[in-house]
C-alpha cells in the first residue's frame, strides 16, 4: 500500500492514516518519513475481546525488514483503532456502530444481538411470497435511506437485537440490522406476534402496533 502526503494524513480518508500514525505513535513509531511511499501492510487476527466478542487484528506497517508502524483494531467498532500497547480488556471504549445507529432512531438494545449469515434474494424474487419477507425489509430500510439491492445474491450479515417492549400490548420488539461488514445495508423494527411485523426504524415505539396478533 502507498502511504499519502503529509497533508493528506487528517483530510477524511479511508483507510484513516492519521488514526494509523497516532497508534503508531504511541508505542514509538513513526512512519511519516516515508509519506508517499509504497510499504507493504501485514495484517494478523488476534482473536476476540472479551466484552463484546468483537474481532481483533494487529496490523504492521513494513518496509523491507523494519516495522515503522503498529496497532490493533476492533472489527465493528467506533472508533476501532488502539496502540499495540492496548490491553484487551480495555479495546471497547465507545459504542459499536450497530448500537449508535438504533440509538440514532431512539432504541436501545438490551443484551448482546444474535448474528447470522444470510443470503439476500434476487431481485426478481423481492416480491414473491417468502420466509423471510425481504420486500418487507426493503421498504423499510428505503424509509431511511438504505438500499440493498445491489447485494442481490450476495450473503451477508443479520445482526438482531431485543429492544424491549410495546406499550399497548406488551410485544417484544427487535432491531435488525443488514450488514456487510462495517457497511449498513437494511434497518428494520419487528414486533413478534404482529402482523404486519416489520415497520422502518424511524418508526415511534407508541405507533408499532397497527392489527392485532
Amino acid at each position: 500500500m502507498t502511504i499519502p502526503q503529509l497533508e493528506d494524513f487528517d483530510r477524511p480518508n479511508e483507510p484513516p492514516f492519521h488514526s494509523y500514525l497516532e497508534a503508531s505513535q504511541a508505542i514509538g513509531l513513526d512512519f511519516t518519513p516515508w509519506a508517499g511511499q509504497e510499504v507493504q501492510l501485514r495484517t494478523y487476527f488476534l482473536g476476540h475481546e472479551p466484552n463484546a466478542n468483537l474481532k481483533v487484528y494487529g496490523t504492521l506497517l513494513v518496509e523491507g525488514q523494519r516495522v515503522v508502524g503498529a496497532w490493533v483494531s476492533v472489527r465493528g467498532q467506533a472508533p476501532g483503532l488502539h496502540p499495540l500497547n492496548t490491553r484487551r480488556e480495555e479495546l471497547v471504549r465507545g459504542k459499536t456502530p450497530f448500537v449508535a445507529l438504533l440509538e440514532k432512531y431512539g432504541w436501545t438494545p438490551e443484551g448482546e444481538p444474535t448474528v447470522q449469515p444470510v443470503t439476500i434474494p434476487q431481485l426478481e424474487d423481492l416480491n414473491r411470497p417468502n420466509e423471510p419477507p425481504f420486500n418487507l425489509y426493503l421498504e423499510a430500510s428505503q424509509a431511511i435511506g438504505l438500499d440493498f439491492t445491489s447485494w442481490a445474491g450476495q450473503e451477508v450479515q443479520l445482526r438482531t437485537y431485543f429492544l424491549g417492549r410495546e406499550p399497548t400490548e406488551n410485544l417484544e420488539v427487535y432491531g435488525h440490522l443488514l450488514v456487510d461488514g462495517q457497511r449498513f445495508l437494511g434497518a428494520w423494527v419487528s414486533v413478534e406476534g404482529q402482523e404486519p411485523s416489520v415497520h422502518p426504524l424511524n418508526t415511534d415505539i407508541k405507533n408499532l402496533v397497527l392489527s392485532s396478533p
